[in-house]
């Protein structure tokens, strides 16, 4: 087949390289993050019992994922395995907390995630959805001082976080209490406004 471009004159190419995208069948562990998480719930919840090191792993993969910049994925991969941890869809041999059996620092996982959240919501909707990751992961990470998390855990300074304090403050004003830790405990607004 070569011999016969070569004669007439065409590059010999194989056909799967003449359609664009195909031909490759190596995909990034990026790329395949939500995929990976999504089927380790999915084995690990039919079981009962997950690997802490698989967990580890995953937050790991995630926060790679964060550090270099798309928020969006990383969120989405945070969402899918605090999801599941939170529920307590399935056991990863721990006693009491998830900490005993995860060597990574779910406080810092959870600050992180709050990040992913403040940099894909819209501005005026931050605040809600703030709230929201709060009240849905506050068992696995306790996070008793958002806005100083959020600075600390950012890759970058957090855009319009000054503007946001104010909107931030008047939204816990309606807030009859703090969202619930993982120890069943209320986080007292006047925290959560640090």
């Amino acid at each position: 087949m070569r011999q016969r471009d070569a004669r007439s004159g065409r590059r010999w190419c194989p056909s799967a390289a003449r359609r664009p995208g195909a031909g490759t069948t190596k995909r990034s562990a990026h790329a395949t993050l939500c995929e990976d998480i999504a089927a380790f719930v999915r084995t690990a919840t039919r079981v009962g019992e997950g690997s802490p090191a698989a967990v580890d792993s995953f937050l790991e993969r995630a926060t790679g994922v964060f550090l270099h910049g798309d928020a969006a994925l990383a969120r989405r991969a945070f969402e899918a395995i605090l999801r599941p941890l939170a529920a307590a869809e399935f056991s990863l041999g721990e006693d009491e907390s998830l900490g005993e059996v995860l060597s990574t620092p779910l406080d810092e996982v959870v600050a992180r995630y709050l990040v992913t959240v403040y940099l894909t919501t819209p501005a005026g909707d931050r605040p809600g959805a703030i709230w929201d990751a709060l009240e849905s992961f506050g068992y696995v990470g306790t996070v008793l001082q958002p806005l100083a998390a959020m600075e600390r855990a950012a890759v970058a300074p957090l855009d319009d976080l000054s503007a946001f304090a104010p909107s931030w403050a008047t939204f816990l004003e309606g807030k009859p209490h703090g969202p619930r830790t993982g120890h069943g405990w209320d986080i007292g607004a006047d925290r959560m406004l640090r």
